[in-house]
């Protein structure tokens, strides 16, 4: 589990340099945003009427967001991860 650092604490240098972005800001791009879509997003777009390719638009909009996850998540390990490596 990743806690924040305390604030009086050095900051941590990785291989690549700092990292910029504390570990909330890779836990909101990457669990936020898509919990966000899906679950607040539900209850309106349920009263949405018509189809998007032919499923009603909250089944079109939970197909878009298995991607758009996939997608969040990636731009985390791109961005912020990808320099860490394996815990093996």
């Amino acid at each position: 589990m990743i806690d924040d650092p305390p604030a009086d604490a050095a900051p941590v240098i990785l291989p690549n340099g700092p990292s910029p972005v504390l570990p909330r800001w890779r836990l909101a791009v990457g669990i936020g945003i898509p919990f966000c879509a899906v679950d607040l997003a539900l209850p309106w777009l349920d009263r949405v009427r018509g189809t998007i390719l032919g499923f009603p638009v909250v089944t079109a909009w939970l197909f878009a967001w298995f991607v758009l996850t996939s997608a969040c998540l990636g731009t985390v390990w791109v961005l912020h991860d990808r320099h860490l490596g394996d815990d093996d």
